[in-house]
């Protein structure tokens, strides 16, 4: 999901102008011309930090309408504010430019175009100013996957809970439990719950010796000669079952306590089986984060009865689209402190 950026300024002043007049060198004698864009990011504010590329493409404009591309995307490190920035070798005649701001992840942070008439000679005097439509900084969402690397000492099992508390460079925080991998919540069924009425019920004539219907429910995911995509498959299936004039199994509609079953396993995606995650394995994921954006967190990791075991506070980490965090952390435990009394008499 995209979500535009509301800045104090949203616009991006972009300037294009020939050499006026142009020097024998930025004309040539295939007649093109040197353009020069001047850019001046100050009117974003704090976004400007995050600008790494200036992208130009130059478009033919044939009666009044955008024509092919010219030439391949220029593209220029943007290294101070209003800096200019040359274009060699643009073909003399009416164009069109579309310049757009990048990212350090080469994601665009606003685009405009604007059209210009390259000519020889005295040109239009004045910049020509490209004003951004909107400035947009994508939301994302960052997938998150912890590995504790458990010394030979420690039963790998010891951390029974783990929090991970977060916060951004634009403000964001909050505090996040990372779950072990797999867990199945209560009340949802697994392949497992229902493969005992698929034997009683179905796999005699489906199976892959006697797959009737070019159906075959003896392995998972179940196969079709007629249904590729397996979750229409799996509702397929489900429909079947609670058909009464085209009942399967053929005759009559099984027991209804065996269609809730049915039923509560579509409610939790189908699944085939709970994952055995390892057992210091932990996952979770944030929501609504903006892309570029900063992100700092603790991992805080807890044993039994809620016991603090391990603390770390990460380096930033800047969001991506559609990231994956994926981190491995040795789980330092403090040997903790002993008190030995000690009795201390006098000679006598």
């Amino acid at each position: 999901m995209k979500s535009v950026f509301a800045i104090a300024a949203t616009a991006a002043m972009v300037a294009l102008s020939s050499c006026n007049p142009l020097s024998p060198r930025d004309l040539d004698r295939q007649g093109t011309s040197r353009v020069a864009v001047a850019f001046d990011p100050s009117a974003l504010g704090p976004l400007a930090a995050q600008m790494k590329t200036l992208k130009v493409r130059v478009y033919k404009v044939e009666n009044e309408t955008r024509g092919t591309q010219e030439g391949a995307d220029k593209d220029f490190a943007i290294v101070q504010q209003q800096a200019e920035y040359s274009l060699t070798g643009v073909k003399l005649g009416p164009k069109e430019f579309e310049v757009s701001i990048l990212n350090a992840d080469n994601l665009a942070l606003g685009t405009g175009t604007i059209r210009h008439l390259v000519k020889p000679g005295v040109n239009v005097t004045g910049a020509l100013i490209i004003k951004l439509n909107a400035v947009q900084q994508p939301i994302t969402n960052l997938g998150i996957e912890l590995a504790l690397a458990t010394p030979p000492d420690l039963d790998p099992g010891i951390a029974k809970r783990v929090i991970m508390k977060w916060k951004t460079q634009t403000g964001a925080e909050g505090e996040l439990e990372l779950k072990k991998p797999g867990a199945i919540p209560a009340g949802v069924l697994t392949l497992a719950d229902v493969q005992p009425i698929l034997e009683e019920s179905c796999i005699s004539c489906h199976k892959a010796t006697n797959a009737k219907k070019k159906l075959q429910l003896d392995v998972f995911p179940f196969k079709s000669g007629f249904i590729a995509d397996q979750s229409e498959l799996l509702k397929e299936v489900l429909a079947r079952i609670q058909d009464e004039d085209a009942p399967m199994p053929p005759g009559e509609l099984m027991e209804a306590s065996n269609i809730e079953k049915f039923k509560a396993w579509e409610t939790g995606g189908f699944l085939a089986a709970a994952a055995t995650g390892a057992a210091d394995a932990f996952a979770g994921k944030l929501e609504g984060l903006k892309v570029a954006d900063k992100l700092s967190c603790t991992i805080i990791v807890f044993g039994e009865g809620d016991s603090e075991l391990f603390r770390k506070d990460l380096e930033p980490y800047t969001i991506i689209e559609n990231g994956q965090l994926k981190l491995t952390l040795p789980l330092e435990i403090a040997a903790p402190s002993v008190s030995i009394p000690i009795t201390v008499q006098p000679a006598g």
